[in-house]
């Protein structure tokens, strides 16, 4: 991989992820930081909580009226939790070197990862997927192609600094002669 300064194109001013650039390596880590979207999803936690302990409670008195209920119960709110935890802690994180590019998605614990060697990336794209199915909002994201299904990451970054990031890593991928680059 070539020095940093001849990888990087022009910055798109103000940039929201958070990039550590070397001549060895570059990491790339987006927090979600989704503040509002925790807050609701904890004010509908409280109430839920309260909910699902007393008909735990119920369900040891009389397991069998209450324990379906109770599971149930339970297991929506470890999913509600865990996008709560999700829209709070998230990140992914981008970590492209000479051999290979990383991605991992972390919520406390590493959630997710692919790692597509380098020689078989094929290039990386600002595109957009759909968000709302209802409303028909899209939402900004970073899609990179190699084998298999292609990575869509770093949802929510704006459009600038996501076309920035795919010249970025573009001239990154033709700068290592032996990249497949579209």
């Amino acid at each position: 991989m070539t020095d940093a300064p001849q990888i990087a194109p022009p910055r798109a001013g103000k940039l929201r992820a958070i990039y550590d650039i070397t001549s060895e390596r570059m990491i790339i880590t987006y927090r979600y930081d989704q503040f509002l979207v925790f807050g609701c999803l904890v004010v509908w936690l409280v109430p839920w909580t309260i909910a699902t302990v007393l008909l735990t409670y119920r369900a040891f008195e009389n397991f069998d009226e209450y324990v379906v209920g109770a599971v149930l119960l339970w297991a929506s709110w470890l999913l509600v939790a865990s996008a709560s935890a999700s829209a709070l802690l998230g990140r992914d994180v981008l970590t492209v070197d000479s051999a290979t590019i990383r991605y991992e998605k972390w919520v406390l614990v590493r959630w997710y990862w692919r790692i597509i060697p380098t020689h078989q990336f094929l290039g990386a794209r600002a595109t957009t997927r759909l968000a709302d199915s209802d409303t028909g909002r899209r939402e900004d994201c970073l899609e990179l192609r190699g084998p298999g299904k292609p990575i869509k990451l770093f949802f929510g970054l704006p459009a600038q600094e996501l076309n920035w990031l795919e010249r970025m890593l573009s001239r990154f991928a033709t700068s290592d002669g032996e990249s497949n680059s579209e």
